[in-house]
């Protein structure tokens, strides 16, 4: 018999669990103070009266439950007009050092009976451990508890601390277990939600981050794990799509494949968002919906750098052919912007994205060791959604080698732009070349490029680029540019 699912109506949460709680299931919710216990089950337990629940919520917190509702209150999902006739607070902290476990057990049979309750959430669990006075004691108080619970088909959580001192026994005795906590990475503070046990079901493993907002707990689920459970399938037919340069597409043989992802690598200044933003253009005049996704320059500023070669860019924005995301990636964690984009091109049906400055996803990564995993994930997830991606990165403008902005990812990249400048005659010239095209030829030749009012011109033949190059032009160092070396302009 399949068990029926209790949505938590906590956002990420149910995608973690895969759909949701078990009715009438135990779930032991346990962390560190502070770090959101009460939160969760209190917006778990108003989630479940609007889908027509009932709730009670046992607190055995020595404060009393006026003032846990005083700090509740705030809360986007809290709602004075469910208490106290779909949720019942009841204060049993007395009651328990009064009565003692029997006597609270029974309080809270007769509270689920005579409110016909379909949750039981007890804040404060932990306290029953102590008043046990032995593991053993409490084991046997969890079994009566889960027993009486499960009979009446009612879903319990139970809140408690986490405290490196004592065992836990009651991580056997339950169906679930969500582990709470949290850390400080530099002056970050990062919370952190992973799934330990779930009886029944399969979910995604491993830590995920989450953050406390005015509508309450939001969860990020790792992309990585996500993905490797949904991933959907690539196309088999591939088209050519135009970067909205006719002699890059020439020397691209047609222009970029469907569904591959393009790494345009430059300096400072180089053109690369220029180009991306053609790139999007030819799409949105081809009838294809297109995405910006950044974290340096407003949409204003954008669209006026675009205008301003001739794009019409403004236009199409405004006929929402193309739409533009600015996302400053402060304070921003690196799944909460891979859900946002994913879910802008989901429900636009992007077919193609432009993510201006790869270094915003560096920035938003908490642990960098992540990133290659996470890269790969994203961009598996848009090739098998038929987008054609392009990103920026910045390379430095006084060094020449040219290296991928996260390394070990070159193998999930098709394709490889390079944007440079070399002086010449104490004038800088722009360059442009392929460095890699997987899948199909390319032209394999250095070609000399300008930016004007009318766009982006390739010159038609190498030649410019070989006088450049045949006069002795060098990459730019600091003391032919600058009296000192500037810090990085984001793309």
């Amino acid at each position: 018999m399949a068990f029926k699912r209790v949505t938590t109506g906590v956002p990420g949460l149910d995608t973690i669990t895969l759909g949701g709680l078990f009715e009438g299931s135990s779930v032991l919710i346990f962390g560190p103070s502070g770090c959101g216990k009460t939160i969760l089950g209190t917006q778990i337990a108003f989630h479940h009266v609007r889908q027509g629940g009932r709730v009670v919520f046992a607190t055995i917190l020595t404060e009393t439950h006026g003032r846990m509702l005083g700090y509740l209150r705030p809360f986007v999902f809290f709602d004075d007009a469910f208490i106290p006739d779909s949720l019942t607070i009841v204060s049993a902290y007395q009651h328990l050092m009064n009565e003692g476990t029997e006597g609270f057990l029974h309080l809270v049979h007769k509270e689920i009976r005579d409110r016909r309750a379909t949750m039981l959430v007890i804040d404060g669990f932990s306290v029953i451990a102590t008043v046990c006075g032995s593991p053993l004691e409490f084991q046997k108080y969890i079994q009566q508890l889960t027993t009486l619970l499960s009979a009446s088909g009612c879903t319990v959580l139970l809140l408690a601390n986490s405290d490196p001192e004592r065992a836990f026994p009651e991580h056997g005795m339950v169906d679930t277990v969500i582990e709470l906590c949290y850390r400080f990475v530099g002056l970050r503070t990062v919370r952190q939600l992973a799934i330990t046990k779930l009886r029944g079901s399969g979910y995604l493993e491993g830590r995920h981050l989450f953050r406390i907002t005015d509508a309450g707990l939001v969860a990020f689920p790792r992309l990585e794990s996500l993905v490797a459970r949904t991933a959907p399938v690539a196309a088999e037919l591939r088209t050519r799509d135009s970067t909205g340069i006719e002699r890059l597409d020439a020397m691209l043989e047609g222009g970029l494949l469907s569904g591959s992802t393009t790494s345009i690598l430059g300096a400072p200044g180089a053109g690369k968002t220029l180009l991306g933003l053609s790139f999007l253009a030819a799409g949105a005049r081809a009838g294809q919906q297109g995405l910006y996704f950044g974290f340096y320059e407003t949409p204003p500023r954008l669209i006026g750098k675009a205008d301003a070669i001739g794009l019409k860019f403004g236009e199409l924005v405004e006929q929402q052919t193309i739409d533009v995301s600015w996302r400053p990636p402060f304070e921003r964690f690196l799944d909460e912007l891979g859900e946002e984009l994913l879910d802008n091109v989901r429900r636009r049906k992007v077919r193609r994205l432009f993510i201006d400055g790869i270094d915003g996803l560096r920035r938003a990564a908490t642990f960098p060791e992540r990133l290659v995993d996470f890269f790969t994930a994203m961009t598996e997830e848009l090739r098998g959604l038929g987008v054609t991606t392009v990103f920026s990165e910045e390379m430095s403008l006084f060094h020449e080698d040219i290296e991928l902005p996260i390394e070990g990812v070159s193998a999930m990249i098709e394709n490889i732009i390079v944007l440079r400048y070399t002086e010449h005659r104490a004038r800088l010239h722009r360059l442009i070349s392929i460095l890699k095209v997987r899948e199909t030829g390319y032209d394999h030749s250095l070609r000399e490029f300008t930016i004007s009012s009318t766009g982006i011109e390739v010159a038609a033949t190498v030649d410019s680029a070989e006088a450049v190059l045949a006069g002795g032009a060098r990459s730019p160092r600091p003391s032919s540019i600058f009296s000192s070396r500037r810090s990085r302009r984001r793309p």
